[in-house]
């Protein structure tokens, strides 16, 4: 059986999180629930994707995390369910999504290591890789379940991110 090696430098990408909160829609929006198919409740996991895109230098990175948030809130009202929950109706014993409004997760984070420095080669399972993906929110308080959707926005060097 073959190992993955891991590309030395991609190991570390030094991922400093500045910022961890919850972004709500900018409008109030309808309640209720989603139903989820058969497949939804059998193949129920995440799957982390990283998006790259070039910097523009007339933006620096406190504007785009603004941009991106505030683009954030506006989306949530007419994708609210990325704002929502899941949850058990019990009745039916089945997941669904509650359209309730409670946030979706937003992470801005920054490296000094530039994109050019790690290559082509940043793909998952790679270490460096799994560093860019949040799985939950930290700074929430226990009793505050987990969002739905985490977006989380990386400064490099040159370049930012979104997952």
């Amino acid at each position: 059986m073959a190992a993955l090696s891991a590309v030395p430098s991609m190991e570390d990408l030094k991922v400093k999180f500045q910022e961890s909160s919850l972004i709500f829609p900018y409008k109030e929006t309808p309640k209720k629930s989603i139903f989820l198919s058969n497949i939804d409740q059998i193949l129920n996991y995440d799957i982390p994707t990283a998006h790259f895109f070039k910097a523009n230098p007339a933006f620096p990175p406190e504007i785009v995390a603004k941009r991106f948030k505030f683009a954030l809130e506006k989306v949530l009202v007419p994708y609210d369910f990325m704002a929502g929950r899941l949850k058990l109706n019990r009745e039916l014993g089945r997941l669904e999504i509650d359209c309730n409004a409670a946030g979706a997760g937003f992470v801005v984070a920054k490296s000094d290591v530039s994109l050019d420095e790690i290559g082509e080669n940043l793909v998952y399972p790679n270490l460096g890789y799994r560093q860019l993906a949040v799985q939950r929110l930290d700074s929430l308080p226990p009793e505050v379940d987990q969002p739905l959707c985490v977006f989380q926005v990386d400064f490099y060097m040159h370049m930012f991110l979104s997952l």
